[in-house]
């Protein structure tokens, strides 16, 4: 049987597979062939770009500015040779060289899976910016990926070997105030198994990197990835602020995910802000063009052990509080929650109330079980002439005690008035004790 031809401005969106990952933008094709196929396949053909484009199926669509895309197919002896060559303005260039043979039986042609694969792929990513369309909370990704693989074993079992490179990798997101450059990548893929070799993100003044490998056998089946923060930058942002050192890892086996870690504050800043907060009017309704899935995907479970040391390095302002703080925490998993130990203390700080200024002198937040409900046990003191006078919370965060303090001992209506009057309330008409 001998066949040839040509196909022009064939519509591609009805090529595409549902869920694929791409949304047609109107890409056209066009395509010739001529072939033989009696006891063997021989001959070529060609399928090509004409116009048009594809988008990253995202929200906002992200057009891939395609500017060639070729695959062309040549047989001889049923010895079939692909080749395929992609470039794109917003992500950059690919070629691929697969060959396999095709077996003739019961008069049909097949692909087996016992057929042998050989080949190469060349992927360049001259930018990483198109990643910002399947990582939203980032303001900007940028960077250049190179991929040089290998390919063998059979069709049924393909293998796959070569290098993963990257340079100049950026991630910012202005709300948390992310700003790590300068990021570079080596790694290995032999196989079933990921090596990462060299990962580094320059984080401020210090860095952060990493090491670890993957195994891969009919998907996913492990990760071990350690990484370490070096006076590493990770929060910038007027709000708040960190510089931390440590190490930890990540761990994943038998759909387990374990993540764990001891890292160190070098400097650290939290702006509680004001009290009142800036909130929109009772006639303003907010809509999403984001719609909630109704489905709910099924959660891995995460083993959680991070120990945090505040190394007196906290600074907390807001609210009228400005204060120093240190301690130490070690959280982690308790079935669908999280638990803590240890404690959060003031080093030194004074909390304002009434429009004066209490000093703290005992301040601690102590964390023996659930992450939400820790102890509380502080105490804030004026002193003015002879009297001292402030409050203390005892109790939990869920339930919480607050009383008024004083020495010498008097009533809660005169240390009220010592505190918001800074006086001895003997001479404080009815009408201001009635305020108060």
């Amino acid at each position: 049987v001998t066949t040839q031809g040509s196909v022009r401005n064939i519509a591609a969106g009805r090529l595409l597979p549902r869920d694929g990952g791409f949304a047609d933008n109107g890409l056209r094709l066009g395509g010739q062939w001529a072939l033989t196929l009696d006891d063997v396949l021989r001959g070529k053909a060609d399928l090509y770009r004409e116009s048009g484009d594809l988008s990253l199926a995202v929200e906002p669509r992200l057009p891939l500015d395609l500017r060639k895309v070729t695959v062309n197919m040549t047989a001889a002896d049923s010895l079939v040779d692909v080749a395929l060559d992609i470039d794109s303005g917003a992500m950059g260039t690919a070629a691929a060289r697969l060959q396999t043979r095709l077996v003739r039986r019961d008069n049909s042609w097949l692909l087996p899976g016992e057929a042998p694969l050989t080949g190469n792929l060349s992927i360049d990513f001259k930018s990483l910016a198109w990643l910002r369309g399947l990582l939203p909370d980032l303001d900007r990704i940028d960077g250049q990926l190179a991929v040089r693989m290998q390919a063998g074993g059979t069709v049924a079992d393909p293998r796959l070997s070569g290098t993963i490179t990257g340079d100049r990798i950026l991630l910012r997101a202005v709300g948390p105030g992310l700003d790590l450059r300068d990021g570079k990548l080596r790694a290995v893929l032999d196989g079933t198994r990921f090596r990462l070799d060299e990962f580094e993100l320059k984080a401020g003044k210090g860095r952060i990197t990493a090491t670890g490998a993957a195994e891969f056998a009919g998907g996913l089946r492990s990760v071990d990835l350690q990484a370490r923060a070096e006076h590493a930058q990770i929060l910038l942002a007027p709000q708040w602020s960190a510089i931390i050192d440590g190490n930890g890892r990540l761990g994943f086996r038998d759909r387990r995910v374990t993540l764990d870690g001891k890292f160190s504050l070098d400097e650290g800043r939290y702006d509680l802000g004001s009290k009142r907060k800036p909130e929109l009017g009772s006639d303003v309704v907010l809509r999403s063009t984001k719609t909630e899935s109704a489905a709910k995907t099924a959660s891995l479970p995460i083993q959680l052990d991070i120990g945090i040391e505040l190394n007196d390095k906290l600074t907390v302002r807001g609210n009228g509080l400005d204060a120093l703080l240190g301690g130490s925490l070690r959280i982690s998993s308790k079935g669908a929650g999280l638990s803590a130990i240890g404690d959060v203390r003031t080093v030194r700080g004074n909390y304002t109330v009434f429009g004066q200024q209490l000093e703290i002198e005992r301040g601690t937040v102590a964390f023996a079980g659930p992450l939400n409900d820790p102890g509380l046990d502080l105490r804030a003191i004026r002193k003015i002439q002879t009297v001292e006078v402030g409050v203390e919370v005892s109790g939990s965060l869920q339930r919480p005690s607050v009383k008024l303090v004083s020495v010498p001992d008097m009533s809660d209506t005169d240390r009220l008035a010592w505190l918001a009057l800074g006086r001895d309330p003997a001479g404080t008409d009815r009408a201001q004790m009635a305020v108060l």
